[in-house]
């Protein structure tokens, strides 16, 4: 015990190394992470009151109203190349007689069915967004057209509860977030524990005396265990509090109910 408390009574006493493997960890952390997912989120995500621009050639009447409500259809002279440019999200080309060729196609027949392009540029979070937002709205006509049955439709199926959902996410990142924590916290300070001694000279002096190597090592690494745990709480306290941040609008569905005593056997 002599040996443990020696070594948290100089670790305690240097303040800088105090700051650098408890506090700064876990601020760096939050700060790194927020910024990241504030970048991120700002960068990728859409506005929810955002139209996706359009230019739609030879317009079904089947689709109008879907696609003119979902879409803000403008006229073009280059569609083509506004969407490579990135001014324009969409362009959209419906054969000429879509509804006719619809409605008269066999799947029996062995001919190709009629085929809607949709172009769009996946290097614009706009274009990439109206995309599956249209491929949506052609699924859901197709389907309104050959369905003949329906699976799983309107209710919930999925038994697993928010909680269910959550713990399944923190027990796959846990484990390799703890051990990473604990690990860092340690790598500043071991080596110092040991070479530091070494180099004032006191190492010497604690071999000389009558208490056992074996005791000198047991209190140096249940010092180290304690520092390292308050290491790895600080770095876990700091990724925690930025998970709404890194994980941005999906951090809305995790319900996160772990008490005090979960928290406290991690």
């Amino acid at each position: 015990m002599t040996i443990f408390k020696k070594e948290l009574a100089r670790f305690f006493g240097d303040r800088r190394m105090a700051l650098t493997t408890i506090l700064l960890p876990g601020l760096m952390i939050y700060v790194l992470y927020t910024f990241m997912g504030n970048a991120l989120s700002s960068q990728f995500s859409v506005e929810d009151t955002y139209r996706p621009t359009a230019v739609v050639e030879n317009l079904p009447d089947s689709l109008s109203a879907a696609l003119s409500q979902a879409l803000e259809i403008q006229e073009e002279a280059e569609p083509m190349e506004l969407v490579r440019n990135q001014k324009l999200d969409l362009y959209i080309r419906f054969p000429a007689g879509f509804d006719e060729a619809v409605a008269a196609y066999d799947m029996a027949s062995g001919k190709v069915a009629p085929q809607v392009e949709v172009y769009y540029n996946s290097a614009a979070a706009t274009s990439g967004d109206g995309y599956n937002l249209v491929l949506e709205i052609l699924n859901q006509y197709e389907s309104s057209l050959v369905n003949k049955f329906h699976v799983n439709w309107n209710g919930i199926y999925d038994l697993a509860t928010q909680e269910d959902a959550t713990g399944s996410i923190f027990s796959s990142m846990m484990p390799m977030l703890l051990l990473i924590f604990l690990f860092s916290g340690c790598m500043a300070v071991a080596p110092e524990s040991i070479a530091g001694e070494k180099e004032r000279g006191t190492i010497a002096t604690l071999l000389i005396t009558p208490t056992k190597r074996g005791s000198i090592a047991l209190g140096k690494i249940m010092a180290l265990s304690v520092i390292a745990l308050l290491s790895g709480a600080s770095s876990a306290i700091g990724t925690t509090l930025s998970l709404p941040k890194l994980m941005g609008a999906a951090s809305e569905q995790l319900t996160v109910t772990y008490g005090v005593g979960d928290y406290a056997l991690l």
